[in-house]
C-alpha cells in the first residue's frame, strides 16, 4: 500500500500507519512557532523600545497551539533599562506559558542586545556574528578648561 498526505482544513494529515502516532500528537491543531524580530538599537524613543516589543512579544505568546518562539536579534544594545525589561518580559511569558525561547543572532547581540538573547533557553549565532560585551558606556564632561582658566587644579 502507498501511503500520501491529504490536506484537511489546511493541515497536511499522513495516511501512512507508520505516522498515525505522529498525527495523534496534534490532535487536529497545528503546532506553531512564534517569531519576534528585535533589530536596531535599544532605546525609550527611537528604535526597540519595551513598548513595541511587549506588542510583539504578546502577539507571539498568544498562538494557539505553540511550541516554540523564535527570538531574532540583530541589536547593538543601547539603553540597558530597556534591555532589562524586554529581556525579563520575555523570560516571565515563557515561565507562564511554559513554551521554550530560542534565540537566533544575525550580525550582533552586543551590550544590551546579548541581554536581551540571554533571556532565551538556547542562543544560536553564526562564528561571525558578534556576541557579548556587555559594559557601560557613560557621557561625561571635563572641567579642565575652566578649572585651568581659574587658575585652580585640584
Amino acid at each position: 500500500k502507498q501511503w500520501y498526505q491529504r490536506r484537511v482544513h489546511g493541515e497536511y494529515i499522513s495516511t501512512s500507519p507508520k505516522m498515525n502516532i505522529f498525527n495523534s500528537c496534534y490532535n487536529g491543531s497545528t503546532p506553531r512557532v512564534s517569531l519576534i524580530s528585535l533589530s536596531g538599537s535599544i532605546s525609550s524613543n527611537t528604535g526597540v523600545s519595551f513598548k513595541n516589543a511587549k506588542k510583539s512579544i504578546d502577539s507571539a505568546f498568544q498562538q494557539p497551539n505553540l511550541k516554540a518562539i523564535c527570538l531574532r536579534i540583530n541589536s547593538p544594545g543601547g539603553s540597558p533599562v530597556q534591555s532589562h525589561l524586554i529581556a525579563e518580559y520575555i523570560r516571565n511569558q515563557s515561565e507562564k506559558h511554559q513554551v521554550p525561547v530560542f534565540c537566533f543572532v544575525e550580525d550582533k547581540a552586543t551590550s544590551g542586545g546579548y541581554l536581551v538573547a540571554c533571556s532565551a533557553d538556547l542562543i544560536f549565532a553564526s562564528r561571525f556574528s558578534m556576541v557579548g560585551s556587555i559594559g557601560v558606556i557613560m557621557t561625561s564632561f571635563s572641567c579642565v578648561g575652566l578649572m585651568d582658566m581659574l587658575g585652580d587644579r585640584e
